[in-house]
């Protein structure tokens, strides 16, 4: 017979604070210098496809992958969110990176899509 787990109690907010300078610092190690330097200066940084789309990833959550280069008009606005809310948003945005790279159709396979008229959002 089983016994039952004991559940884990919640990070403290010390223990959050540490895990997303790790989670920062794990993504930035990933970027290279001009993805970092774009990600300090406006926020985001841009991704090329496996299939050679550019794609531009921001920190601003949700909707926060969208086309960039010559479709970087485009309204149209990709997400993808970790099961866990407690993950660190510079850990979703390297499992997008990493996604995009690997398989560009998967990515756009599983994220969620969104229309956001231009005086909404502009990144």
């Amino acid at each position: 017979m089983l016994e039952p787990q004991e559940e884990e109690a919640p990070p403290t907010r010390q223990e959050q604070k540490r895990g997303k300078k790790r989670a920062k610092k794990l993504l930035l190690h990933h970027l290279d210098s001009e993805q970092r330097k774009q990600l300090r200066r406006r926020g985001h940084f841009d991704v090329s496809g496996s299939r050679g789309t550019v794609f531009r990833i921001s920190s601003s959550f949700p909707f926060n992958v969208r086309l960039a280069g010559s479709a970087k008009r485009s309204r149209v606005f990709f997400c993808t969110e970790a099961e866990d809310p407690a993950v660190p948003k510079w850990d979703v945005m390297l499992g997008q990176k990493l996604m995009i790279e690997a398989d560009e159709g998967e990515f756009l396979k599983t994220a969620n899509l969104e229309y956001i008229p231009k005086y909404a959002r502009d990144f």
